[in-house]
């Protein structure tokens, strides 16, 4: 099983709708693009355009960028959904200023919960919702010169802000 969430907010952070559900999943990757789906779904229906999509899963953001094979059903719903959106941009974040979507899918699996939409902020995010508005920093990453710009080209404009740079470093043998 996956538990699927995510949050949709206006341009100052605050609460539109959130999702939530839980599902059979063969792996973490295929639950992250089903959960993308549901949401490409939700803004279709609810008419939230044009979405800025952050997800801390880097390797959805390629392989909705190339011509994958695995769980190809999925992405190819999620490139037409993507198509009917216009192409919308989507970003990499952390997983650390991705708590409300996080925090969502998790409570969805502990509670086995189909397919639930939210008008209103729900209990458990609303602190994590707060700090995400006022812009806390919720901690301090040391990454590769060469890791900082791949997530920077993925969309992660918090990228930055959140690492302390150190030099790459090449193991190998001679």
């Amino acid at each position: 099983m996956g538990g699927m969430g995510g949050v949709f907010r206006d341009h100052k952070g605050d609460w539109i709708m959130g999702y939530q559900h839980s599902s059979p999943s063969s792996s973490p990757l295929q639950a992250e693009l089903e959960a993308l789906k549901e949401g490409f779904s939700i803004i279709l229906t609810h008419g939230y355009t044009p979405p800025v999509v952050e997800t801390d899963a880097t390797k959805v953001i390629k392989i909705l960028y190339s011509n994958c094979v695995p769980y190809n059903s999925t992405i190819v719903n999620c490139k037409w959904l993507m198509h009917q959106l216009k192409q919308p941009k989507i970003n990499h974040n952390f997983r650390e200023g991705n708590k409300v979507a996080h925090r969502m899918a998790k409570e969805a699996l502990k509670h086995a919960r189909k397919h639930q939409l939210f008008d209103n902020p729900v209990p458990f995010v609303l602190n994590n919702l707060a700090m995400d508005k006022n812009g806390y920093v919720y901690l301090v990453k040391n990454i590769s010169t060469n890791v900082c710009c791949s997530l920077a080209e993925t969309g992660n404009l918090n990228v930055l802000e959140a690492c302390n740079f150190v030099d790459d470093v090449t193991v190998g043998t001679p």
